[in-house]
């Protein structure tokens, strides 16, 4: 059942990412930045500088883990455009990893072992179907993961570490332990705000490790150590401009999580399953239950941590979403008709993701808003409008040599997309698809192609009209 409904949201995915072709958001363009440098040393062959710079390396404020791993797949998928389906499904893996996670979690902790005979294993396989597929429906999980972002991988590896705690825990011995110091290590690498989510789960799942603490940490501190070390001053200020926020009211502050929780987060669907999930396991009487609700109460309130931080993006509490779906999980495997709490929940929270990722995001008044700049949107209809830039490297593949010129190139509104102006994705683009052109800004004679934003009401029938912009876009092809 789990593979089918992995594979009906992986269609689903691949589908929405070959229908969206609007430009990258400031902060993801950023992040393919990094990517595209690393896979120069793949495309050159450079394999120890590219492992050093995994490791190691200086990719701005953030850890290089992350774009490493788009790096080799964007590598292995060959060049070309970041945009292209096969290579932004690298960012769906996450959340796969997350669902995966989730679910070996709540059918370890449903039977207090995971291996216990088929006959058995009914409850189990309710509860972790359960959680497997509405960790595949959280909205914003999705948003992120049809994104290059790291909190998309965060949330699967977030998911990835109290599961290997809880494996860890219960088996006691030295691989384990290295296993779960590799993670930690690997998590560190991913993002700075990896540790504070998973500190308070980890701490409780990992509760009877006691010196096995010592080698798990020994493995952690060698394999995120050397970056941390050596950009402690970058770090330093990374830390000192985080906790500059906007000011707001100290309830707004207290209040944005959850609130952006219920809305966006994991949307009420998830978050009533949760609940229910909640008084289910409560009234009963198994170990293994009441063991897997301290594990997700702890996973949820360790985002407790996010709350000090005056800057608050919605992204950043992500990764603590799967709890709900593990809560939902196990307190379906305890009721008589346990068919209809999945059932019911799954349905329902898919058709709120459906919704969610076709219809116009909105903000509700009730959510606060603690940064007046424009609202990143991860989650949002897929956009087929890439502004011209297709066109213009089609113009150029047919033209005759010299430069490109571009006159009037706008500003994009950040109700569009909160990025750098338009002229700022040319360059990038042409250098993607194996175009070397000098780019003028203005009208030149000498140009090979001539671009021009006209308005849309002023437009020829042969211009083409970009939406998104509210211009249209006059290519002429001097020959």
């Amino acid at each position: 059942m789990r593979s089918l409904f992995a594979l009906v949201w992986l269609l689903a995915s691949l589908s929405w990412l070959s229908h969206d072709r609007l430009v990258r958001d400031g902060d993801e363009e950023g992040h393919v930045g990094a990517a595209e440098l690393l896979r120069l040393h793949l495309d050159g062959g450079e394999w120890l500088t590219f492992a050093q710079t995994t490791w190691r390396g200086d990719l701005g404020e953030y850890p290089p883990l992350y774009p490493a791993w788009v790096a080799a797949w964007w590598w292995l998928t060959g060049s070309g455009q970041p945009g292209e389906v096969p290579v932004r499904a690298v960012n769906l893996v996450g959340l796969l990893l997350a669902a995966w996670a989730t679910s070996r979690l709540a059918e370890h902790l449903q039977t207090g072992r995971g291996t216990a005979p088929h006959a058995r294993l009914r409850p189990a396989a309710i509860a972790g179907a359960t959680a497997f597929a509405l960790v595949l429906t959280l909205p914003l999980a999705n948003g992120l993961a049809r994104h290059f972002m790291p909190e998309g991988l965060l949330v699967g590896w977030v998911a990835l570490t109290i599961w290997t705690t809880v494996w860890a825990t219960d088996r006691r011995d030295i691989p384990s332990a290295v296993a779960l110091g590799l993670v930690l290590g690997a998590g560190m690498l991913i993002k700075q705000t990896y540790l504070p989510l998973v500190g308070l789960p980890v701490a409780v799942a990992g509760a009877r490790l006691r010196a096995t603490w010592l080698p798990i940490t020994v493995v952690a501190g060698l394999v995120a150590g050397p970056w941390y070390l050596g950009h402690w001053a970058d770090q330093t200020r990374y830390v000192t401009q985080s906790v500059q926020g906007a000011e707001a009211s100290v309830f707004d502050h207290l209040v944005y999580y959850p609130a952006v929780g219920l809305h966006l987060v994991a949307g009420p669907i998830l978050v009533l399953a949760g609940l229910v999930g909640v008084g289910v396991i409560v009234h009963a009487r198994s170990k293994g239950p009441r063991r897997g609700l301290a594990i997700a109460l702890a996973w949820l309130f360790g985002a407790a941590l996010l709350l000090a931080i005056p800057k608050k993006y919605p992204r950043l509490a992500a990764p603590i979403a799967p709890a709900l779906a593990l809560l939902a999980g196990l307190g379906a495997a305890q009721v008589r008709r346990r068919e209809v709490l999945p059932v019911v929940s799954v349905a329902a929270a898919t058709g709120w993701l459906t919704w969610t990722s076709l219809a116009p995001p909105d903000l509700p008044a009730w959510v606060p808003v603690l940064d007046e700049k424009c609202p990143q949107h991860w989650l949002r209809p897929p956009q087929p409008d890439d502004m011209g830039l297709s066109a213009i490297v089609a113009a150029l593949e047919a033209a005759p040599p010299g430069p490109l010129a571009v006159a009037g190139a706008p500003e994009i509104p950040c109700s569009v997309q909160t990025t750098h102006p338009w002229a700022s994705h040319l360059e990038p683009y042409l250098r993607r698809a194996g175009i070397e052109r000098e780019v003028q800004l203005g009208t030149h004679r000498s140009a090979a192609v001539q671009v021009t934003f006209v308005p849309l009401d002023t437009a020829e029938p042969e211009d083409l009209p970009s939406p998104a912009l509210a211009l249209a876009l006059r290519i002429e092809v001097r020959r």
